[in-house]
């Protein structure tokens, strides 16, 4: 006994994750699956206040360290990967967007272009990845690999459901679509909104849950909606607790994005874990998907085609309900089958566990 706990040490990696202290479901998994493997995740911060955890500390892995909010926030962290890279520490930078959400500010784009020549590994979660890492440092291709996007269902498997259709006045027939998470432009709800209101059809329904990023926009988006019947909002943080109950109450998930800055959405895995379908366009997650019967996908080429082909996308989902409500259930339980196999702990966990060991083997 004693012989394989010293066998595990042995093997046991440390690795700085950023951020480390988040309440991102995402995060929180694959700090879980890193743990799960043998590789103990710690702040970034405390290696660099502990001289031990510093040199036992081998490699850093990166998520949205393009944020940049000033030019000296820019300069403290160029100057912070140079050292690491001089201390022999390995970067591995993760790319979630093809570009900073909510920002125009420069120094983010920059800092996106330096990460990916300045890291060991970049990993990307589909293979449209490549295409963005092409667009901004080609010369970083190489250092490319695909790992997949963590499933939610260990998150919110003990979670109680209750069905708040009543809380929001939902008939049994009524079709409920579903947008749940942080309200932001760049989450094209104007454009969301808009199409509903065009609707006319009040069985149908758009619930639209999250807290705004400020209350200008909130006020913009309630005066869009305009008393609309057929829209309804809770415009609040939703606590994880409720997120299953919301899932609960819809039909059917919608997420509208806009292609260009969107690559992958942790939605569109949540919605499967929690057995809903979804409506969304062509980004590099549903490109992703190995089978695309059990989604309503749509593709556009720019903006301005983008509201009809949401449009066409909604009155199919709508026309499946009609002809028979299963149908959607269904797909939503397809989706939830798909991502417990396509995208299990076991193989995901196996992915980091082999692009760190391969890291530090190679170096």
């Amino acid at each position: 006994m004693v012989k394989n706990t010293n066998k595990k040490r042995n093997n046991e990696l440390v690795t700085c994750y950023v951020p480390f202290i988040v309440n991102n479901p995402y995060a929180l998994n694959v700090k879980r699956l890193l743990s799960n493997n043998n590789i103990t995740c710690i702040p970034i911060k405390s290696m660099l206040r502990n001289p031990m955890l510093f040199k036992k500390c081998k490699i850093i892995n990166l998520n949205w360290f393009e944020k940049i909010d000033n030019t000296v926030q820019y300069l403290e962290k160029v100057l912070l990967i140079k050292f690491l890279k001089v201390m022999g520490k390995k970067i591995i930078y993760t790319v979630h967007n093809k570009q900073p959400h909510d920002t125009s500010n420069k120094f983010s784009f920059k800092m996106m272009k330096f990460l990916l020549q300045e890291a060991d590994l970049v990993l990307g979660m589909c293979p449209e990845t490549r295409e963005v890492i092409s667009s901004i440092a080609p010369e970083s291709i190489q250092k490319l690999k695909y790992v997949l996007h963590p499933n939610y269902i260990y998150n919110y498997r003990n979670e109680v459901i209750i069905d708040y259709r009543k809380r929001f006045n939902f008939s049994d027939d009524d079709m409920v679509f579903l947008f749940l998470g942080f309200v932001s432009p760049y989450k094209n709800l104007e454009l969301l909104i808009d199409t509903f209101k065009a609707l006319h059809n009040e069985k149908i329904k758009l619930l639209i849950a999250g807290k705004p990023c400020n209350t200008g926009y909130e006020e913009k988006l309630v005066q869009r909606i305009d008393g609309s019947k057929n829209i309804i909002t809770d415009f609040r943080y939703i606590p994880d607790k409720e997120i299953v109950s919301y899932y609960n109450t819809s039909s059917i998930v919608i997420m509208p994005y806009h292609k260009e800055s969107s690559l992958n959405s942790g939605a569109v895995y949540l919605s499967f874990s929690l057995k809903r379908t979804v409506i969304c366009p062509d980004i590099g997650t549903m490109k992703a998907l190995k089978n695309h019967d059990f989604v309503y996908q749509y593709e556009y080429s720019d903006e301005s085609e983008h509201p009809e082909k949401l449009r066409l996308a909604i009155l199919k989902a709508c026309e499946d309900y009609e002809q028979n409500p299963d149908m959607i259930i269904e797909k939503g339980e397809q989706a939830f089958t798909y991502v417990a196999t396509e995208h299990s702990d076991e193989c995901i966990g196996k992915m980091y566990s082999n692009y760190y060991r391969g890291l530090l083997k190679n170096a």
